[in-house]
């Protein structure tokens, strides 16, 4: 089953471009982070993926063209509402996100993405597997990704498949 879900709603964050990727990680306690002195350093889910993360988006950040990023795997939302954040100056910034279960989906960091999201269609929810390459919206329209981060299901196959499945949609100079 694919479904989609579009938000919109003003900017709430302010003064956020003095903010690190790790810092906003740490604060929506998004797995990716784990900095000295946060809550995440001593449990098990903090991955360090900041330093490996802003090379790639720090130029996106202070770019004036539009940008797009697609995550597969939304987990509770964490990760989601820090992009969201890291990226809220960005005037064309569009999130997509797909999960095979918005069960799992924080309800807070949903409506608090939603109070984050400037434009229709700046926050783009996708249900479905992603590995199977037919997700409705994604397929198909034309959609080129800036970045593509798959923290999907971690299984080798999957991740081969999604690989083959949205490389495609990697725009020039991009990454995966």
């Amino acid at each position: 089953r694919n479904s989609i879900i579009q938000t919109r709603a003003a900017t709430t964050f302010t003064n956020n471009s003095e903010l690190t990727l790790q810092e906003i990680f740490d604060e929506h306690y998004a797995d990716k982070g784990g900095s000295p002195g946060s809550a995440l350093l001593y449990t098990p889910h903090a991955h360090f993926y900041s330093g490996f993360y802003t090379p790639l988006l720090a130029p996106l950040r202070a770019s004036t063209a539009p940008v797009s990023l697609l995550e597969i795997g939304l987990g509770s939302g964490s990760s989601m509402l820090s992009f969201l954040r890291y990226f809220c100056e960005v005037p064309q910034f569009v999130y997509h996100g797909v999960d095979i279960d918005l069960s799992k989906l924080n309800l807070h960091a949903a409506a608090a993405a939603a109070s984050v999201a400037a434009e229709s269609g700046r926050i783009v929810i996708h249900e479905g597997a992603a590995e199977t390459c037919q997700l409705e919206g994604l397929q198909g329209r034309g959609l080129l990704f800036d970045m593509v981060i798959d923290d999907g299901s971690h299984l080798h196959a999957h991740q081969v498949e999604n690989l083959r499945c949205y490389w495609p949609m990697v725009k020039p100079g991009g990454a995966f």
